[in-house]
């Protein structure tokens, strides 16, 4: 049934992704032989205690010497249970640190502007287009597009930002008057992106200085480009950026007069690979000076998003029902992909953490009913000499909550040494966060203390005679 699950997790990914999930003997073969292992290992001790046994404390359970050696095989359960207290307490601390993190994750601003958007993969290439054909059907669609009484905005990019596997865009060697690149290269290398006037707009990046990208942006007029405020700063602090002119190297590496282009406007920073980046310096152009290839049509509107994705694919099929359209996303499909590595890692760990906390409240549990049992005669007196049934309770619990305790100690005392390797593997918290130990906390404590409540419940209802009688028959 889980191998049946399994596939349907998988998000959807521009590439194609194969995984066999079908049960394989070997697999399960390596799986039984490790359980068996494991079992045989858990039983030495236990097996090995067991022939050291006397014969006589067996027969007669109340002899000090029998108190003496179920005190200690009981402080060994109790010291096994704390361990496993310890590591089920950090890995619900991982649960609930990679939570929190998902949770900011899916609460920053990614810089898209607000209201229903929809992603549309191009490829006329595939359809036969050659490259003023394909120029054509694109400004064709745009126009369908743009004439939508739910479109407000429409524009095409080569990389979508925030695709974690082509949204960063490839890197285009710049040669920058003024500026030394670094050591072995000729050029520095700046990540670029290729997009259609009224793509800033469109996406919702801020023009901070300049001008956007037009229609007398033509293949025989000069070169232009658009950077961000990152590749601004770092390059011309101070000064002036728009107007200069940067030098792009051909495949050869050599440079080309003709590759000259003219900086014109600069725009806001933005997420352009993962929400993670920190923003590297950047570069647009546009789609009629450099070419098209395969784009991906963004369109902002109003309503809502999965119509407009219908309404998207309804003008494509129009226009040349053999442009073959490789996905069309929704806004929130597009997110939900670009936190794929977020809810992995909390999916994974709430997952995990779920088992161990399961695997030790039954721990807990059985330590403590083990620990009634062995106290059977000594409860039995207590009661026989006027405690109450809620001394009895508080008294089994209270040993629980000791466990309990001392399991979260060791195991918050873990974390913080784990605190520094997670650092780089959370969003915009830190893993030393308290919220991180109070979640762990008050998920553990109190289900420490139900496993302990039923061991407890049962030694209120011990009969003191009965239990005297039966440790001295």
């Amino acid at each position: 049934w889980i191998l049946r699950v399994l596939p349907a997790l998988i998000p959807p990914l521009p590439i194609e992704v194969n995984l066999d999930f079908r049960v394989d003997l070997r697999v399960g073969l390596a799986t039984s032989a490790v359980a068996l292992a494991a079992t045989m290992l858990a039983g030495i001790a236990p097996a090995f205690t067991a022939t050291r046994a006397d014969l006589s404390s067996v027969l007669k359970a109340a002899t000090p010497g029998a108190a003496t050696s179920g005190r200690r095989r009981g402080g060994v359960r109790q010291v096994l249970v704390v361990a496993q207290l310890a590591v089920m307490f950090l890995l619900v601390e991982m649960a609930a640190l990679f939570g929190l993190s998902l949770q900011n994750a899916a609460r920053t601003d990614t810089g898209f502007a607000p209201g229903a958007m929809a992603f549309a993969d191009l490829a006329p290439g595939a359809a036969g287009l050659n490259r003023a054909q394909a120029a054509d059907a694109y400004q064709s669609l745009i126009d369908r597009v743009r004439a939508l009484p739910n479109v407000d905005a429409a524009a095409y990019a080569r990389h979508v930002p925030l695709n974690s596997i082509y949204g960063g865009g490839a890197a285009e060697r710049v040669v920058i008057p003024g500026h030394v690149p670094p050591p072995g290269a000729t050029a520095f290398d700046i990540r670029q992106n290729v997009v259609s006037p009224g793509f800033f707009s469109t996406i919702g990046t801020p023009l901070i200085r300049g001008r956007d990208f037009s229609t007398l942006d033509r293949a025989d007029s000069a070169l232009v480009t658009v950077i961000n405020e990152t590749m601004a700063r770092k390059f011309w602090e101070g000064q002036e950026p728009i107007g200069r002119r940067l030098e792009l190297l051909g495949a050869s590496g050599t440079q080309d007069p003709s590759r000259q282009v003219v900086i014109v406007g600069i725009v806001a920073d933005g997420k352009y690979n993962t929400l993670r980046e920190t923003p590297p310096p950047y570069m647009f152009f546009p789609m009629s000076q450099v070419g098209s290839g395969e784009m991906t049509l963004i369109a902002r509107g109003r309503g809502d998003e999965r119509a407009l994705a219908s309404a998207l694919r309804a003008e494509i099929i129009a226009l040349n029902r053999n442009i073959p359209s490789l996905e069309i996303l929704t806004r929130s499909e597009h997110f939900h992909r670009a936190l794929f590595l977020e809810r992995a890692l909390a999916g994974s760990t709430i997952g995990i953490g779920s088992v161990s906390l399961g695997l030790a409240m039954v721990g807990m549990y059985g330590v403590m009913a083990f620990a009634v049992v062995r106290r059977r005669r000594e409860i039995g007196i207590e009661m026989a000499l006027g405690a109450s049934r809620g001394h009895v309770v508080r008294s089994v619990i209270g040993s629980g909550a000791r466990l309990a305790l001392t399991g979260i100690a060791i195991g918050g005392s873990l974390g913080l040494g784990a605190a520094g390797l997670l650092g780089n593997a959370v969003y915009d918290i830190s893993p030393l966060d308290p919220r991180v130990f109070l979640i762990a906390a008050a998920i553990t404590l109190p289900l420490a203390l139900i496993a302990s409540a039923i061991p407890a419940s049962r030694a209120s209802r011990i009969d003191p005679v009965q239990s005297i009688r039966e440790s001295v028959s």
